[in-house]
């Protein structure tokens, strides 16, 4: 680690910016999850249907708890919810499918690519980060925010 480093509070701004991509990705998916879409990602049909309902109110309220309840939990069940939308977006990415990511709704329309893999590495990353840190629920550092929030964004709006 750099001398002068905060853990604690990179690990903080982690937990932030993960409650925001969670709150973006479920916000902009809710009422317009298109079971097809789902289910062209790999997922079986009947689980389609289910993950189109119930997965953008799962982002929303996990978004919550990540940004607003202390402990490890939160982040350790954003890191699962991460590992599982990777794992996803990679058997779709080897499978050379050409099908519409719509991870946060129509704000990502392009088809699932290596860089959507990238992305969700990168989001499950911070995840565990957030999940090290435990939650401590001290002040995250504001410069590495911004530069997490900022590398979110760019990443959501190019994958």
């Amino acid at each position: 680690m750099a001398a002068g480093f905060d853990f604690t509070a990179g690990s903080e701004a982690a937990r932030v910016a993960i409650g925001c991509v969670l709150v973006a990705s479920g916000v902009l998916k809710l009422g317009r999850t298109d079971p097809a879409d789902v289910a062209a990602l790999g997922v079986p049909a009947p689980a389609a249907t289910v993950a189109a309902a119930a997965l953008p109110v799962v982002e929303v309220v996990l978004a919550g708890c990540v940004l607003l309840v202390g402990g490890p939990w939160p982040a350790a069940l954003a890191a699962v919810l991460f590992a599982l939308f990777t794992a996803v977006v990679l058997r779709a990415a080897v499978r050379g499918a050409a099908v519409p990511c719509r991870c946060f709704g129509s704000l990502s329309s392009r088809p699932v690519s290596w860089l959507t893999v990238v992305r969700n590495v990168f989001f499950l990353a911070l995840a565990v980060v957030a999940l090290v840190g435990g939650g401590t629920g001290a002040p995250p550092s504001w410069p590495v925010l911004g530069v997490l929030r900022g590398v979110s964004l760019a990443l959501i709006l190019a994958a």
